[in-house]
């Protein structure tokens, strides 16, 4: 019902574009789907159908207040109501100021953690379509995964999947680039400088150039472009678990970074935190430490192998960092309540105490 009022399949062909135009597209199964006329209507569509769910916007969270087995919410001094569990979907730099005097210090580490990429966002318009990629078998594409350019990772064709049925007026791509190349010409996106954008641009462009595989100064000029730096885009370090839950903070965190980084993976993380939290509520809160979420403990336990692991393999671990080591750790798993982790990682008590 969801697809049938806001959303279609993707028709046209999508695949991976290696550099010099080796065009090699990918199975049609299973289908994909984009928003029609956006992905605001899909969201929208969702919320039509349920009763139980007052969205309140616009609305910018600035203050997290526990007090008295709620969470008063504020924006900028305006109360915006008393609530008994708190979900965050967003991450970065706000999202870190936000949960920063929270007092849920587990889950703002967790936050903290996070690694985002930058990645530089190009709207192209063309009078005509884009050459044939020199040695493709099947063109026009809509969408491809580029490989072997460092300015370009992604190219769609906007015109083509919102306005399927139109065979004239421009031709609009979006050329998305490498983390690498963000990240080497990245600069504060509220304020970009003119000679960046214009040298950012003016690379992305050439990138699409190698990447269809033609010649210099080949590619005719866009009639309109937008550039736009998006600062905190896709993570580098996707713990890999559907959700994180503090049962005695009753907040959680859900999004897409958590799995990956696409809308499937946001909508998985959100239904699995949804459901992790009604169980909780459900069983009236009385035993808060079986609900404390593994994800915090594994995810703990990832990220110290690898440190140690990267470490040993350099031949880098010394004695005060391996004791440094050995602290910080004890001092997360702390943090975490003794029965949950005691019942749920036995072995683990046996195999530290072993290896210090």
């Amino acid at each position: 019902m969801v697809r049938e009022r806001s959303g279609s399949t993707v028709e046209g062909i999508i695949g991976e574009l290696e550099v010099g135009g080796r065009f090699v597209p990918l199975p049609s199964s299973p289908p994909r789907y984009i928003g029609v006329n956006g992905m605001r209507p899909l969201a929208d569509s969702i919320l039509s159908q349920t009763c139980m769910i007052d969205v309140v916007r616009p609305c910018w969270i600035s203050k997290l207040e526990p007090c008295n087995g709620m969470w008063h919410l504020s924006e900028n001094g305006k109360p915006r109501g008393q609530f008994d569990a708190l979900v965050i979907a967003h991450n970065g730099k706000c999202a870190n100021r936000l949960l920063a005097s929270s007092g849920l210090p587990l889950i703002a580490r967790q936050m903290k953690r996070l690694e985002l990429s930058s990645i530089w966002a190009l709207l192209a318009a063309f009078e005509d379509p884009l050459p044939n990629p020199a040695n493709a078998v099947t063109f026009p594409f809509e969408g491809a995964f580029v490989k072997g350019v460092d300015s370009v990772s992604w190219m769609a064709n906007n015109a083509k999947k919102l306005l399927c049925s139109q065979n004239t007026g421009p031709h609009c791509w979006t050329f998305f680039s490498t983390a690498t190349f963000g990240k080497r010409n990245k600069v504060p996106q509220e304020n970009i400088p003119t000679a960046t954008a214009e040298r950012v641009k003016e690379a992305m462009l050439e990138g699409v150039e190698n990447a269809l595989g033609l010649s210099k100064s080949s590619l005719k000029r866009p009639f309109y472009t937008r550039l736009q730096l998006w600062g905190a885009a896709l993570p580098t370090n996707t713990p890999g678990i559907p959700c994180i839950f503090d049962p005695h903070g009753r907040a959680g965190i859900c999004g897409d970074w958590l799995l990956g980084s696409s809308l499937e993976a946001a909508a998985i993380s959100g239904i699995a935190l949804a459901n992790h939290i009604a169980d909780y509520f459900q069983s009236g809160g009385a035993r808060p430490d079986e609900f404390a979420h593994l994800s915090l403990i594994r995810w703990l336990l990832k990220f110290y192998k690898h440190i140690i692991v990267t470490a040993v393999s350099k031949g880098d671990l010394r004695i005060r960092q391996w004791n440094h080591l050995k602290e910080c750790f004890m001092l997360h798993v702390l943090s975490i309540p003794a029965p949950c982790f005691c019942n749920l990682f036995p072995h683990l008590r046996v195999s530290f105490r072993r290896h210090l």
